[in-house]
């Protein structure tokens, strides 16, 4: 098979660049853990391990947390103060090549057809068989990968066509089974033979598909994979075992076992069925506080890619005068109980030095809550706990206003960092 190798691109330096930094001076990891009522804390990790973290901080004192307290963590590239924005956007893979899983899961690395099997070959886990029916994407070359579809699996070829069909077999050629055309319900399709090396991606059509349950690691490298046992410690760095047994079975040792660092986490997700993402929830419906006006008012909120994000906390930034009201995520349809919005709220920088913005964040039926920001207080941790989030239209709606705080609009931007709602276990 004539699949062609590819050097490091720039950006992946960097990527090694952080491997060598996490590689040694495990004792001094810094992390931000998201805990269960909402907030975040930052603290230099001692151990995890027996159920529990223990972390120091400022004062010089341990601290120990039970590890069902833990949703999530980002581990703190920056160094940065508290006060700091934190780094939530997931390291570009150490490959062109990149698959993702029915179930979530996605691992950088390359694809390669033997005689009796396909294979995804893995930086850390090793040879991967492949099964179609456990493929949501496939990227061979390049960075673009089609949308999926219900109706079939697409093609994107090199020169840039897209193809629509059905694909019957992977290996050193793809054998493909196009749409047939809608005015020609009677012509059966001629099935297809395209050589490996002319495919850019594939995407296979939707299938159903289940939220993980089990802890979720970002490594460093670009993977991310489903794990069990979590362990560190200043001495040996991070550990794991992967859950997954496709992947276990490739790889029967621990991560902390003749790897280097690129399996160390760089987040992780504990309680993926507590957590759900503000970002999932969509564009929010707009409109114009009273007595404000606001041109391009249709553009005034952005929302990040989720798969491009640590947690799929992806950013979400908010011109103002504006009132966006977010809609109840259908990951929250039915939750009955308390509810927790977590977020940070920053001033979009770069900032105006007078800068000055109200904001009024109100979720579901409860009061809303105002603050304001400007160059003395530039950033705001937020954390709304409502009890129920009721049933019918408009209940467990996120409604964010953001309006000029006395000193004109210039500057009227924020953005949310690591805006999510929690649940409380389901049973």
């Amino acid at each position: 098979m004539s699949m062609r190798r590819y050097s490091l691109p720039c950006c992946a330096m960097a990527v090694i660049a952080a491997m060598a930094s996490l590689a040694h001076g495990a004792g001094d990891t810094v992390v931000r853990a998201l805990l269960g009522d909402g907030t975040w804390t930052r603290a230099q990790l001692v151990s995890i391990g027996d159920g529990s973290w223990t972390v120091t901080g400022e004062p010089s004192k341990e601290r120990v947390f039970r590890e069902s307290d833990v949703i999530a963590f980002i581990v703190d590239r920056s160094r940065g103060t508290l006060d700091a924005s934190v780094d939530a956007e997931a390291p570009s893979p150490i490959s062109y090549g990149s698959i993702e899983f029915t179930n979530g899961q996605r691992l950088p690395g390359n694809f390669r057809a033997t005689r009796d099997a396909n294979l995804w070959d893995h930086r850390w886990i090793g040879a991967v068989p492949l099964d179609l029916d456990q493929v949501a994407t496939l990227r061979l070359r390049g960075a673009r990968t089609p949308e999926r579809r219900a109706d079939g699996d697409s093609l994107l070829l090199l020169n840039g066509d897209l193809l629509t069909g059905f694909v019957e077999k992977l290996g050193e050629d793809i054998e493909f089974e196009p749409l047939a055309p809608a005015d020609a319900a009677d012509a059966k399709p001629q099935r297809r033979t395209i050589a490996a090396d002319r495919i850019a991606a594939i995407a296979l059509a939707k299938s159903e598909s289940t939220r993980a349950t089990a802890l979720r690691i970002w490594s460093v490298d670009g993977s991310l994979v489903d794990a069990t046992a979590l362990r560190f410690d200043g001495k040996r760095g991070w550990d794991f075992d992967l859950a997954d047994p496709l992947f276990a079975k490739v790889r029967r040792m621990r991560t902390s076992e003749g790897v280097p660092p690129a399996a160390n986490p760089i987040a992780g997700l504990l309680h993926a069925e507590q957590l759900v993402p503000l970002a999932s929830a969509g564009k929010p419906a707009l409109a114009v506080p009273a007595e404000h006006y606001h041109f391009g008012s249709d553009r005034a909120v952005r929302v990040g890619a989720t798969e491009r994000a640590l947690l799929g906390l992806a950013p979400i930034e908010i011109a103002g005068p504006i009132v966006a009201r977010f809609q109840r995520p259908a990951l929250l349809a039915g939750v009955d109980g308390p509810v927790i919005f977590s977020c940070e709220i920053a001033l979009a920088e770069p900032a105006p030095r007078d800068a000055r913005v109200d904001i009024g964040i109100r979720l579901g039926s409860g009061e809303p809550t105002n603050f304001t920001l400007d160059s003395a207080r530039r950033r705001v941790p937020v954390t709304i706990r409502q009890q129920d989030l009721g049933h019918g239209p408009g209940a467990g709606e996120l409604e964010i206003t953001v309006t000029d705080g006395g000193n004109g609009i210039a500057g009227d931007t924020v953005t949310l960092e690591r805006a999510c709602f929690l649940v409380s276990p389901r049973r």
